[in-house]
């Protein structure tokens, strides 16, 4: 191995500690931002790789859609798993309750839309709730 070749080594193994130690750091004022206290070590490695994994994502979403601000919130030391058994409503009851939905529902040609004002701004009427913390990550994989 030339000189060139071990330098190129070592610099890439600092990159990988230097990453790493931000990682981590980045995880402790997660963890007391939202006061995550883990039962084990082998739960506090899970969430730390799943929370390296989900700052991965984020990052990569910001770099794609600058015009968005995707950052961490409580679920960021989650698996896509986790997420899905947890809060995710099952495909089969979500079919189910769309169709009971568009029984329910009107037929667009049974709403006069002659009364429709030709701009309607919600936040006028208290309407609009503020922005809602959501889990990005999973409903759209890389």
């Amino acid at each position: 191995m030339t000189v060139q070749e071990k330098t190129f080594v070592v610099c890439k193994i600092i990159t990988l500690y230097v990453t790493l130690i931000l990682f981590w750091l980045q995880f402790e004022i997660y963890k007391k931002s939202f006061g995550k206290v883990y039962a084990t070590y082998e739960e506090h490695e899970f969430r730390f790789n799943n929370f390296c994994k989900n700052l991965q994502i984020i990052e990569a979403h910001n770099s794609i859609q600058p015009n968005a601000k995707f950052g961490v919130n409580k679920f960021t030391d989650m698996s896509p798993e986790e997420f899905s058994q947890k809060y995710k409503m099952p495909k089969s009851l979500g079919k189910a309750y769309a169709r009971v939905c568009m029984d329910l529902g009107s037929k667009a040609s049974d709403i006069d839309v002659s009364k429709i004002p030709s701009s309607f701004d919600w936040r006028d009427h208290d309407a609009v709730t503020p922005v809602k913390v959501c889990f990005f990550l999973f409903l759209k994989k890389l």
